[in-house]
């Protein structure tokens, strides 16, 4: 858990400026931007993801926040090794407030002892 809340900030920036935009994975933050709920969503959809005991490429997990009408999903494209952790790239779409265009992304989650976090 702790791991994810360190993730956030990482996510939040995904939100921010035009200038963030080579870190956002979701696209051109000068559109329609994803709420703070739609990221608690999203956050608790990357944890059960990741929880998943048979974690492996193709691996999915779907989301949705019924206030603001955003959706998206998260899947495992590939198995790695970074910095001599198990890690596991994981691509991102994402529509906020239901309305195109549909942004996507990637982020690499390694495990580590402390948890799972963005390496």
């Amino acid at each position: 858990m702790r791991a994810i809340w360190l993730a956030l900030p990482v996510l939040g920036l995904m939100a921010s400026a035009p200038a963030q935009a080579q870190i956002n994975p979701f696209g051109d933050a000068s559109k329609i931007k994803l709420s703070n709920g739609d990221f608690k969503v999203l956050d608790e959809a990357t944890q059960k993801l990741l929880s998943n005991p048979d974690l492996k490429p193709g691996t999915q997990e779907s989301w949705t926040n019924p206030e603001t009408k955003s959706t998206g999903s998260l899947t495992v494209k590939s198995q790695l090794y970074r910095k001599g952790f198990a890690c596991v790239a994981v691509g991102y779409q994402s529509m906020a407030r239901g309305r195109p265009p549909n942004r996507t992304g990637e982020l690499t989650w390694c495990k580590t002892p402390d948890g799972w976090k963005i390496l």
